[in-house]
């Protein structure tokens, strides 16, 4: 008799053990999930920023390009990175010979979008996006 008690109280232990784990182990897939929320959303701000600070680059070159200037960098004046911006442009393939129609059309965009009061971002132009997309 006593040993079917002690089973009895054992199943009922061991019950209430594996309804606390079930539980632990919700309460810690509830965290994980969590925390891949907040890796993702991290991810995509570092993207953003990344993303965006190419596209700056690729416009302050371009600019100088197309208005035959220098490019200011910690007040030295350098050529535009040719390098750089034909790097960005050949993910999309844009040609040599298409390259300056190219730069001109971005800037023209940026242009009307300042003139609207848009804010003109890596974004804002969907080929310009693409491109800097697969830079990275």
């Amino acid at each position: 008799m006593d040993t079917i008690k002690w089973l009895s109280e054992r199943e009922l232990q061991l019950k209430d053990k594996q309804l606390q784990l079930k539980e632990q182990l919700e309460a810690v897939e509830k965290e994980l999930a969590i925390v891949e929320v907040a890796k993702d959303y991290l991810q995509e701000f570092y993207f953003n920023n990344t993303a965006q600070e190419l596209f700056l680059l690729y416009l302050t070159h371009i600019e100088a390009y197309c208005n035959w200037t220098k490019v200011d960098v910690d007040g030295a004046l350098y050529d535009p990175d040719e390098k750089l911006m034909r790097r960005i442009e050949e993910k999309i393939g844009i040609s040599e010979n298409a390259k300056k129609a190219f730069r001109e059309e971005v800037l023209i965009r940026m242009s009307s979008y300042k003139r609207k009061g848009k804010q003109f971002d890596y974004k804002s132009h969907e080929r310009l996006k693409e491109a800097i997309e697969n830079s990275l």
